[in-house]
């Protein structure tokens, strides 16, 4: 028989709030350019994160006679705790090439910071923390954090009132952490 998990929330959940800011320079070259540089960042506090309030400390030996409260599993503890960052500059070049062609390019590069990314895991990303009593060891690149990303499109009127529009986008790709799906620490932590 497996001993009982219980889950539970934290008595002191607040709600989670977000600080968003921005600063945008525009300038027009001629009648048919626009350029803009822009830096634009956010905050976040009191995020929803899970941690296992029974974890036990790694070492060698049974996992349930080293944890805080032995005749219980895992506990997870439900808080608004966790934090998020984000900082980015912007840029992007508005041409009109004549009454039928124009193109539109933005770049981005940016840097997203947290310490859980999302409240519920994904296949790639378990979001419950290695060592439930280290929550800033878990600090790092969020996982969905996107670093470099280039869109451009293009729009060619037509005759009949036809437009054709393409759209291109290249991006780096998102941070890769390993995963061990076993518990290499003995603590009971599998994820």
């Amino acid at each position: 028989i497996s001993p009982v998990s219980p889950s539970t929330l934290s008595p002191d959940l607040t709600s989670a709030y977000l600080q968003h800011w921005s600063l945008n320079v525009q300038r027009q070259l001629g009648s048919a350019t626009t350029v803009t540089v822009g830096y634009a960042g956010s905050a976040g506090a009191h995020l929803i994160r899970s941690r296992d309030l029974n974890q036990a400390r790694p070492g060698p030996g049974d996992v349930a006679s080293r944890r805080p409260w032995p005749q219980y599993g895992g506990i997870v503890f439900v808080e608004s705790a966790a934090n998020s960052s984000y900082h980015s500059l912007q840029a992007s070049f508005d041409r009109r090439f004549s009454r039928r062609l124009s193109l539109l390019a933005s770049y981005t590069w940016s840097k997203s910071i947290d310490d859980t990314s999302a409240f519920l895991s994904t296949k790639p990303d378990k979001n419950f923390p290695q060592d439930s009593f280290n929550y800033r060891a878990e600090r790092g690149l969020s996982s969905f954090d996107i670093p470099h990303r280039l869109s451009t499109s293009l729009v060619v009127s037509l005759p009949l009132a036809l437009e054709l529009r393409s759209i291109a986008v290249a991006q780096s790709g998102q941070p890769f952490t390993p995963l061990l799906r076993f518990d290499n620490s003995n603590t009971g932590n599998m994820g």
